[in-house]
């Protein structure tokens, strides 16, 4: 759902957010899970596990089962999800990949990517100009990543885009996301649902911030 400007990454009890973070396999999977059309969703909803190590009680049960019914996510050889690893560079790029429908495609923009196991499908995840390497010319795909590279890898997917003088006074607010870091206007765009209208330069101006009906 590209319209609707629903939250997909939520705080902890203790009010922070944490976006230097890393973050999990099952938390990738409740972000995907939010961002999917409600219509669709209700038609793939399920608890149904067929890993090992995910019970239908966790709390990631719901989000995971989902995925997997709608062929977005998967697990490993060994029947095992591993709900709680953090996830890689690649893995993040195979899932947004496939709920994408992109088609694989080579390419060379990386030092380190040749003969990877998810090559075609970062290099399609580069064309749409989702990703970017570092520096030194490597993407170093089985680099773990943060809750904040999370967030602007999906922004960037949506083409959700805010600046900090967009974001309405009403945004909520955290005690470690610090409006003087890069990721300020980017985590402020994942952990709050709101209305807003587009600038010229096609930004997000917000209007006012909303609790859904739905609270996933």
């Amino acid at each position: 759902n590209k319209e609707d400007h629903f939250q997909y990454i939520q705080g902890y009890p203790d009010n922070t957010v944490r976006p230097e973070g890393l973050i999990t396999r099952e938390e990738v999977a409740a972000v995907f899970f939010r961002l999917l059309d409600a219509v669709y969703r209700d038609t793939i909803a399920t608890t149904a596990s067929i890993f090992g190590d995910v019970d239908q009680n966790r709390w990631s049960a719901k989000y995971i089962a989902t995925l997997v019914k709608g062929n977005v996510i998967n697990g490993y050889a060994d029947g095992n999800y591993y709900p709680a690893r953090y996830i890689t560079r690649a893995e993040l790029v195979v899932i947004a990949s496939r709920i994408n429908n992109l088609v694989k495609v080579k390419g060379d923009a990386f030092t380190d990517v040749a003969g990877h196991w998810a090559e075609e499908y970062i290099y399609s995840a580069y064309q749409k100009g989702w990703i970017k390497g570092y520096i030194d010319g490597t993407f170093k795909p089985d680099k773990y990543i943060s809750r904040a590279e999370l967030v602007t890898f999906v922004n960037k997917m949506l083409n959700r885009s805010v600046k900090p003088e967009g974001i309405s006074n009403d945004a909520k607010q955290f005690s470690d996301l610090n409006k003087d870091k890069w990721y300020y206007a980017d985590m402020q765009e994942a952990i709050n649902s709101h209305y807003y209208e587009l600038s010229e330069d096609q930004t997000e101006k917000w209007i006012k911030t909303f609790v859904p009906d739905d609270e996933i």
